[in-house]
């Protein structure tokens, strides 16, 4: 008779199989933490006559990086088989700066990137494509038609197209609407800044006007600087004259709380605040930022440069930068990337009694109190805030189970250590 350790081993390959079947390849976005809760709205008077954006009374995460092709394009490969909501727009494959060819036909579609396109931010995407892809990660990422599973309920629910209500309770991935975008973008508690209160006037926490970026020929920010911005038509690769896309983060500027290119590369879709004056008729669906195409002056600090009133437009210098819900001083999901999973776990081995990597608590120590918070959260038992902000997508967390299991079948070793609980207790 095969003993108990060995039965398990003997499973576990059926196990990634059903597992990984239905499943897409897990898309990773990077997150930056905007905290500072109750900071004072900036007052400054903008163009279109209304004042009075970016007071947040409580802490959120927003993309590190605007969201690229690669990541859109899986997305697609997950959902868009048979695209029923036309998250796909034909200029991303034909027009210079679109990143993302389609083939097949309409049942069996599929998606590949454009050479030197994955790590562009996605563009030719309305405002509906966007809060679908939200909807998508807010659901596990999972592979299907785009039913209320997958893109049409979750942090926004559809009942047609293009008819959504607002951002549901307990969304964990969504547009930011422009208090938590202007607050992303342009405050840091305590500077001296020229409009007073933290309110920089550009958003690379500068009051000195950017300089414009160019392009290597790839598509790689050749100038790179703090104060470098993608806009002015001067970022030209691939055939381009009036601007193009570039490799997202490559500029170098960004905000105090460490977003890239929220003063430039595309146009970002954000939510309109209902209770805001709307003197030009935008509706509640409007972008804030700049782009890469652009001529003359540009008041990069200024709300809706674009007249884009109709929040299903899709164009090449608008994509898309989603936020998240805070995941908690407790959290365990140590990389930042809304899933608490294997990765972290990793993270936590490297880290445990030797920096600071592990310190879930962030009290300068990584002990055994880190790990018992590591350790509710991995075992999805909740005790904190943080089990519920963190989404811990089902598949994910029997992928990393079984991967442990596997591995300790095996004898083979996780980091620098066998993972038992006794190893880590003896460190």
């Amino acid at each position: 008779m095969v003993s108990s350790k060995h039965s398990i081993c003997f499973t576990v390959p059926l196990f990634f199989s059903i597992v990984l079947h239905g499943a897409s390849a897990e898309v990773m976005l990077n997150w930056v933490d905007v905290g500072d809760p109750g900071n004072p709205e900036n007052t400054v008077l903008k163009k279109d006559g209304t004042s009075g954006y970016g007071a947040v009374g409580y802490e959120f995460r927003i993309g590190k990086y605007e969201t690229t092709n690669f990541q859109y394009s899986e997305f697609l490969n997950a959902v868009a088989a048979t695209d029923s909501n036309d998250l796909y727009h034909t200029s991303m494959g034909t027009a210079l700066e679109g990143g993302i060819t389609r083939s097949g036909t309409s049942g069996s579609y599929t998606y590949s990137l454009k050479p030197n396109m994955g790590n562009k931010p996605v563009n030719f995407v309305s405002w509906f494509d966007a809060a679908r892809f939200a909807n998508w990660l807010h659901n596990g990422q999972l592979v299907g038609i785009q039913d209320s599973s997958t893109t049409e309920d979750g942090a926004y629910t559809f009942s047609g197209p293009e008819t959504v209500g607002t951002r549901n309770a307990g969304a964990q991935f969504f547009l930011p609407d422009e208090h938590e975008w202007e607050k992303a973008a342009f405050y840091e508690p305590g500077a001296n800044t020229f409009l007073g209160n933290g309110w920089w006037q550009n958003p690379s926490h500068s009051d000195v006007f950017p300089s414009p970026a160019t392009a290597d020929a790839t598509g790689n920010v050749d100038n790179p600087g703090p104060n470098v911005v993608v806009f002015r038509n001067s970022a030209n690769w691939n055939g381009t004259t009036r601007g193009n896309v570039t490799t997202v983060g490559s500029a170098g500027n960004e905000s105090f709380y460490g977003a890239r290119d929220i003063a430039g590369n595309v146009f970002e879709w954000v939510t309109h605040d209902p209770t805001k004056p709307d003197p030009n008729g935008w509706g509640p669906y409007n972008v804030r930022g700049s782009s890469f195409f652009q001529f003359g002056h540009v008041d990069i600090y200024e709300r809706n440069l674009v007249h884009h009133d109709n929040h299903a437009i899709v164009s090449n210098n608008v994509g898309f930068r989603l936020a998240a819900a805070f995941a908690g001083p407790d959290s365990a999901d140590f990389n930042l990337d809304t899933f608490v999973n294997g990765v972290d776990l990793g993270l936590w081995e490297q880290g445990y009694g030797i920096s600071t990597s592990g310190d879930a608590n962030h009290d300068g120590v990584s002990d055994g109190d880190d790990f018992l918070i590591w350790q509710r959260q991995f075992t999805g038992v909740a005790s904190s805030a943080a089990a519920v902000h963190v989404p811990e997508p089902t598949s994910w967390l029997v992928f990393s189970g079984l991967i442990t299991i596997f591995l300790a079948c095996r004898g083979d070793r996780f980091g620098s250590t066998y993972f038992t609980p006794q190893n880590l207790r003896a460190r």
